[in-house]
């Protein structure tokens, strides 16, 4: 028998000792690539429901092996849908009444009558609002000679309940009224 020229086997064993620790400066890589290895297991096993098959291929990554020496991977967030709309939460600012003038009566010295209707003006694009919360927008209406006059009307989503005309007397012709936003609560 002719002796070879290596005094171990051909093949080396398959089970050899595990190689010596990483260095300090490989530890940081290593471990952002087994966070990577872990954030892709457990993507891919959310993706298929949790299969039999998702573990597999979550348990093999042929790309990572113990001689890589490619950059360390870059982490990705996952992107978190919201479970449905974002709604904002309305304020006065929100809102503006102006009064638009049905008709005016005068009475010479006595004063007038107005009859006016309420428009309600939203600051916000639509679908703002939550469409199934109810909002009480209360103003005011001052010019009138019985003083200020306080009104609700009432905002669904971008929808507001037709409003009632309201009436007020004037000292003058020339007087004019106008109206505020003072509050804004959902119902």
């Amino acid at each position: 028998m002719t002796e070879t020229p290596y005094p171990f086997q051909q093949f080396p064993n398959q089970f050899q000792p595990p190689p010596p620790p990483p260095k300090k400066r490989h530890v940081l890589r290593w471990t952002l690539v087994g966070v990577a290895v872990l954030a892709v297991a457990i993507g891919v096993g959310a993706a298929s429901g949790g299969s039999k098959h998702a573990a597999t291929v979550a348990s093999k990554p042929a790309h990572i092996t113990a001689t890589s020496s490619a950059a360390p991977a870059t982490i990705q967030p996952p992107i978190v849908e919201p479970a449905g709309p974002i709604y904002l939460t309305p304020t006065k600012a929100d809102f503006e009444v102006t009064l638009k003038i049905l008709t005016k009566d005068c009475f010479g010295s006595a004063g007038c009558n107005v009859t006016y209707r309420p428009i309600l003006a939203q600051h916000r694009p639509a679908g703002s609002f939550d469409p199934s919360i109810t909002y009480d927008v209360t103003y005011v209406v001052r010019g009138g000679d019985d003083g200020a006059q306080t009104d609700t009307l009432y905002v669904t989503g971008d929808v507001h309940e037709a409003p009632s005309d309201g009436i007020a007397s004037t000292g003058s012709a020339g007087a004019k009224l106008t109206a505020v936003v003072t509050a804004v609560e959902a119902e």
